[in-house]
């Protein structure tokens, strides 16, 4: 059985069972794996029983192509209720909107249509839940002949309702309840805050709310551990998610830092603006008053974009004069080079070194030495 619409590693290859409590008195005791080990031992298809008390599931590996029959119509373990599920695997699930709630689901089945083999219809208010047989969701399929846009299910992370913290089920929440609204222990009178408040990222909204930073993490963390079929664990899948979040936001910072620092080269008096080339060679010079330069990154950047073939006349000239252009060459240059070289050429004029068509001047070499 899939408990909470994620899935554990199966360490047999065979077929993969859940067995959930689903009821909050309904709660596996705690250190009696021993108990429930022993009770699904005594089935010859069981290969490898796994308990879970943070999400009140039991996990059971079976040999392959044994008969689960007599598993699947487990209902208690233990004294507590429980009920069993399949696991399904390489299956998809999406969902089509605003469909009639006066239509029978069993008509509704009969008359999909779709590209992809469909194994199972569930229907939710006015949205059908479709799975399909495959890892990927078509984006539509036929409803009465009748075209319907498909949208993927992605999971939601597994959210304690009792104290608003996640990566355990209510029913085995140990912890006091709190407010999922304003984060207070008064989880028996409805809440009257003024403000929400969320117990995660203490942000000015509910603990449940989509839009919470903590909450979107823990989604990107489900959706990764769905994703890879039981390969890896629910903290990998977190880590995973947590590594691509601080990526996002280095970008989003590296990219405001850049934006300032095109705003600051606008505030500054630069002397050589007749040619952009010789303008980024005054700003690939610049110091501040700590002696860097805090343009370093747009100046590569800015020498990248020169360099590239569908550059300015200007460019084209100063490597015509090093017989490389005509070849094409310059392609096939690092950039590192290629930024060299521009700098080279256009610091000698910019020094006198060299006149206008790049040719040594009489100038006393000696003078810029010191």
């Amino acid at each position: 059985m899939h408990g909470r619409g994620i899935g554990s590693p199966n360490l047999s290859g065979g077929p993969y069972h859940h067995l959930q409590t689903g009821r909050e008195k309904n709660t596996l005791p705690g250190r009696v794996e021993d108990s429930i080990a022993a009770f699904l031992s005594g089935f010859p298809a069981t290969k490898c029983v796994r308990v879970n008390h943070r999400r009140n599931l039991v996990a059971v590996d079976t040999e392959a192509a044994a008969d689960v029959t007599r598993l699947m119509t487990i209902q208690t373990i233990v004294d507590v209720p429980v009920r069993a599920k399949l696991l399904a695997y390489n299956t998809c699930v999406g969902v089509v909107f605003g469909v009639y709630t006066t239509i029978e689901l069993d008509e509704l089945s009969s008359n999909i249509v779709s590209p992809a083999p469909v194994i199972s219809c569930l229907r939710r208010g006015n949205s059908l839940h479709v799975t399909f047989m495959g890892t990927e969701v078509p984006s539509e399929l036929y409803l009465f002949k009748q075209r319907r846009p498909i949208r993927a299910r992605l999971p939601r992370p597994l959210q304690c309702v009792r104290c608003g913290q996640y990566g355990h089920a209510t029913a085995t929440c140990t912890r006091n309840g709190r407010c999922l609204r304003c984060g207070k222990n008064h989880t028996d009178v409805p809440c009257t805050a003024e403000h929400p408040r969320c117990v995660n990222c203490q942000g000015m909204h509910a603990s449940n709310e989509p839009r919470c930073p903590s909450w979107q993490l823990q989604r990107q963390a489900a959706f990764i551990l769905a994703s890879s079929n039981g390969k890896i664990t629910r903290r990998q899948a977190l880590d995973r998610a947590r590594t691509a979040a601080k990526a996002k936001q280095d970008g989003i910072t590296a990219a405001n830092t850049s934006a300032t620092r095109w705003g600051k080269i606008t505030l500054l008096d630069w002397k050589q603006i007749s040619s952009t080339q010789s303008f980024w060679c005054e700003v690939h010079s610049y110091k501040d008053a700590c002696g860097e330069n805090p343009f370093a990154e747009l100046v590569g950047f800015a020498m990248s974009m020169l360099v590239l073939p569908y550059s300015n006349a200007e460019v084209e000239r100063s490597f015509r004069q090093l017989n490389i252009v005509k070849s094409k060459l310059r392609n096939k240059l690092k950039p590192e080079t290629t930024n060299a070289i521009l700098v080279g050429t256009y610091s000698s004029v910019l020094l006198a070194v060299v006149d206008s068509d790049y040719k040594f001047v009489d100038v006393d070499v000696g003078a810029y030495a010191k």
